[in-house]
């Protein structure tokens, strides 16, 4: 996390999935004068955020209309394209097959995030790494920060007894 933080010169985030809530264990900053304060323990919705499309991607549809009966998440105080469960099936489809998931400005105006899965020695999803900033400083670079975050979570879930598939 520490390599991450500094490598982008962003705030890097360890984020795990508690209920329909993605929660901040931990935050580690480079060091410079912007700093994301108090997110540990803190919940938001897994719908409007990267981290929350990374730490489902091992559900299935089914398990993801376990999760939010209703089918539907509320507005919110920001717009969000996601408002449907097939809408969070689809935006996590997407972050299976890349590897990584990204919002921009989803979550909050103003403010973009890419997260990665860390995975376990099954190669299931335990956690994810976030990186989230103002979208003045990472907009601009939000893919090539979530291919970086996604070697991050790669080398953590190696050590952690993951061996991803190698093609032949």
């Amino acid at each position: 996390m520490h390599r991450l933080a500094h490598s982008l010169e962003e705030t890097c985030h360890l984020c795990v999935l508690r209920g329909q809530e993605v929660v901040t264990l931990l935050s580690v900053s480079p060091g410079h004068e912007f700093r994301a304060h108090g997110w540990e323990g803190r919940g938001v919705p897994v719908h409007r955020t990267s981290a929350g499309r990374v730490l489902l991607m091992d559900a299935t549809p089914d398990e993801l209309h376990i999760r939010f009966p209703s089918g539907e998440f509320p507005p919110g105080e920001h717009n969000t394209p996601v408002r449907t469960v097939a809408e969070l099936w689809a935006k996590i489809s997407r972050a299976k097959e890349a590897g990584f998931a990204y919002v921009d400005e989803e979550f909050e105006p103003g403010l973009v995030g890419t997260s990665a899965p860390v995975r376990d020695f099954r190669g299931r999803v335990v956690a994810a790494l976030n990186v989230s900033a103002p979208k003045e400083r990472l907009g601009d670079n939000l893919v090539e920060a979530a291919r970086e975050t996604a070697r991050a979570t790669s080398a953590i879930s190696e050590l952690l007894g993951w061996l991803p598939r190698k093609l032949s």
